[in-house]
């Protein structure tokens, strides 16, 4: 018999995945048959719904991104291909997809139907650690923060746009020509303090 907590941490992964393929229009139920879970499941760990749900999807991907761009910055230590690494992650997890998954967070705002001031607030500060954590590295990695600042952000607007095009045209392509204008990026942003 699976656990409560594991129950609860399946249905926020399908929850993730759900609001990745078909944004905040998903209901309670597709995510406990995708995770495999009791219908009493709903009411038990998540009463406020799908609300409740999106806000703790948020708050996973919160953690998870900075976990990441931890992590590569550990191997990395130069910005260019650093940055390239996390291009390509995003990159092959949406091709691991079929061109499926993409971003929760623009799963659930594209919709248009975020009107909760919590599930808004968790969504904003999902994409503040995302940015601030590659930009933390930056500094890291010898760029000042203004730098930093605005490398991280260039890169997650990026990022989120590859995804929707990629999504589109069923192709990589997109990744791969951002991946490849991440030397200029850097460079005029560079070029731009230092005027």
């Amino acid at each position: 018999m699976a656990s409560r907590t594991d129950v609860r941490a399946r249905m926020v992964s399908a929850g993730e995945d759900l609001l990745s393929q078909r944004g905040y229009g998903v209901t309670m139920l597709d995510v406990i048959e995708r995770a495999e879970a009791p219908r009493g499941s709903i009411y038990y760990h998540f009463p406020n719904g799908k609300l409740e749900l999106a806000i703790e999807v948020a708050d996973k991907v919160r953690r998870e991104v900075d976990e990441l761009v931890t992590y590569h910055s550990r191997k990395i230590a130069e910005p260019i291909p650093f940055l390239q690494k996390l291009v390509d992650h995003h990159r092959k997890r949406l091709v691991n997809s079929g061109y499926e998954l993409g971003c929760p967070l623009m799963g659930i705002i594209a919709s248009g139907d975020v009107e909760s001031p919590e599930l808004q607030a968790a969504i904003t500060a999902a994409f503040a650690v995302w940015i601030g954590s590659i930009s933390r590295e930056l500094v890291a990695k010898g760029l000042t923060e203004a730098q930093g600042n605005q490398l991280a952000s260039l890169l997650v607007s990026g990022v989120e746009g590859c995804i929707v095009v990629a999504r589109a045209r069923q192709s990589s392509l997109p990744f791969t020509d951002f991946s490849k204008s991440i030397p200029l990026l850097v460079a005029g942003v560079l070029a731009v303090d230092a005027a």
